[in-house]
């Protein structure tokens, strides 16, 4: 596939000068590109521009980080935060070592079996909190950290090999980290590089303006008790003035002001039960991933399907994932049983990309041939994102990506 090579000439157009990382993407196996062991139906029908366009962006990404890091050949890396396929085998023809962590259990069976089939064995996984780093198998020639960390502590500095190097975001999110480069210099001593490139986060062209004027502490109070409604338990909660005011609203949303606090979860669950037996609401939608989301909804309708993936297991814990709920969804399905107008329960995220791939394409299978094409050939544009999509949002916020 002559136009694979095309993305090494993209990467030295976008300021890339390693000519290891050049030559390591340029020589990336045709199957790589072309097998269906990546997805079933990723690049299926694309033309070879297509599938290098749709690759093309994750790669600079990374390899402008990896350019800063001056890599060498032969070296051990250590990197976090990446889960390009693409990347971590023009890694392997580079390092003599490339020890990643992987986003899930799926997410690693699948890398390792790509990798397996172009014959790549020096890549290893590992599923743990990346906060400690892999002590086991330093020291590290350089270290690549994609995600953001509020610190790097001294036993994760100390898995560097003197002489070695950490690229890492300090801070409390993407949009406001800043990108250090950490030199271990001897046993004890590091430096420490603030790097002014942002690579590809966008400077905000809008400042929200911040209102100088303060306010008396008994103001604000006093405020506080003329807005607020007070109530001692939640069985004594004023539900029948809450649907008044609501009156013949189509839509209500339940906000909260903290996550994982039983009152909120029960307060809210009655709200609920009082919209669906008084007003006749009939759609409750979470902030859930809409794939995994959809268990408990043909559960609560008496429709219930078995699917082959573990739903909520993204996070390692769903914050919905508690007795509150649990009261509730059985509440919601002994109601649907009794009930003409079933209740539907829906997630809002769409998160949990490659089980919802799969249940549109399933779905539109048996519905039109044509969109069933359509939508594989929109989800191959995105495939290169499924794990980190929040990188395919930022690039095409910032025009630096076509939207797919």
């Amino acid at each position: 596939m002559k136009n694979v090579q095309v993305i090494s000439q993209q990467l030295k157009d976008k300021g890339i000068k390693s000519d290891l990382l050049l030559n390591a993407f340029k020589d990336l196996p045709n199957e790589l590109f072309i097998s269906k062991t990546i997805h079933p139906y990723t690049f299926e029908g694309l033309k070879d521009k297509e599938i290098v366009e749709s690759i093309e962006p994750r790669v600079v990404l990374v390899a402008q980080m990896l350019d800063k890091l001056q890599l060498k050949k032969d070296g051990k890396l250590l990197i976090i935060g990446v889960d390009s396929i693409y990347v971590l085998v023009a890694l392997s023809k580079i390092c003599s070592e490339v020890y990643s962590f992987g986003v899930n259990e799926a997410y690693v069976k699948w890398a390792l079996k790509v990798l397996k089939n172009i014959n790549v064995n020096n890549v290893y996984f590992k599923l743990e909190d990346v906060e400690d780093g892999w002590e086991e198998k330093a020291p590290f020639d350089t270290i690549l950290i994609a995600s953001e960390f509020k610190e790097v502590s001294n036993k994760f500095k100390k898995q560097l090999k003197i002489g070695g190097k950490i690229l890492v975001p300090i801070g409390p999110d993407w949009a406001q980290s800043i990108f250090e480069i950490i030199h271990r210099i001897s046993e004890n001593e590091y430096s420490t590089e603030k790097l002014k490139d942002k690579f590809l986060i966008p400077k905000a062209k809008i400042q929200p303006e911040i209102p100088s004027e303060d306010f008396p502490e008994k103001d604000i109070v006093k405020e506080i008790k003329a807005k607020a409604i007070p109530f001692k338990s939640i069985s004594e909660y004023p539900i029948d003035a809450l649907l008044e005011r609501i009156g013949d609203a189509q839509v209500v949303l339940l906000g909260e002001a903290s996550h994982g606090t039983s009152e909120f979860y029960l307060t809210r669950q009655e709200i609920t039960k009082a919209l669906i037996e008084k007003k006749g609401f009939n759609l409750i939608c979470a902030e859930a991933d809409w794939s995994d989301a959809e268990q408990i909804n043909s559960y609560v309708r008496n429709q219930h399907k078995q699917k082959d993936w573990m739903p909520f297991s993204r996070f390692p814990q769903w914050m919905w994932r508690n007795m509150e709920i649990l009261d509730f969804v059985e509440w919601l399905k002994k109601h649907n049983t009794k009930s003409k107008d079933k209740v539907g329960f829906y997630g809002l995220d769409l998160y949990g990309l490659e089980n919802s791939i799969d249940l549109v394409v399933d779905y539109l299978k048996g519905i039109d041939t044509d969109l069933e094409d359509l939508a594989k050939k929109r989800y191959a544009c995105i495939t290169p994102f499924m794990e980190n999509p929040a990188i395919y949002g930022k690039m095409v916020v910032s025009n630096q990506l076509k939207s797919c």
